[in-house]
């Protein structure tokens, strides 16, 4: 990873847990294609489910879970632009860089401008380590 570049990790499935999971598959497949758009976004990926079953053939994709390689310089900009994408659902953000990580848990759109501080904050400090 290049400097000042970290991962932001997106979640929101526990948001959308009562949906079909074809649904959620559907709208975990459109933001991803959406962020790839964004000129902020170096990459963007699924996660993989850690739980593979044995005997079973490949990864299955977690729903509602989404990574992104971002500058830090981006950081403010994505986490809006997600918040933007993702209305009204309460959002799980982890940045990591430099093998540490800081996660804010359960974050409500109009709750984002102060939490976000916080993000910012320390994934300066992650990104500087």
């Amino acid at each position: 990873m290049a400097e000042g570049m970290l991962w932001l990790t997106i979640d929101w499935h526990g948001a959308d847990a009562d949906l079909p999971e074809e649904l959620q598959e559907r709208f975990t497949v459109a933001q991803l294609q959406e962020l790839r758009e964004l000129e902020e976004v170096t990459q963007v990926q699924r996660v993989a489910d850690p739980e593979v079953p044995e005997g079973g053939m490949g990864a299955a994709w977690l729903l509602g879970l989404l990574q992104a390689e971002v500058n830090f310089a981006n950081l403010q900009k994505v986490v809006r632009i997600v918040r933007d994408r993702i209305p009204g659902k309460p959002i799980n953000f982890t940045v990591e860089a430099n093998g540490r990580k800081f996660s804010v848990e359960n974050v409500r759109p109009e709750e984002l401008d102060a939490t976000l501080d916080k993000l910012l904050a320390a994934a300066k400090k992650l990104a500087e380590d």
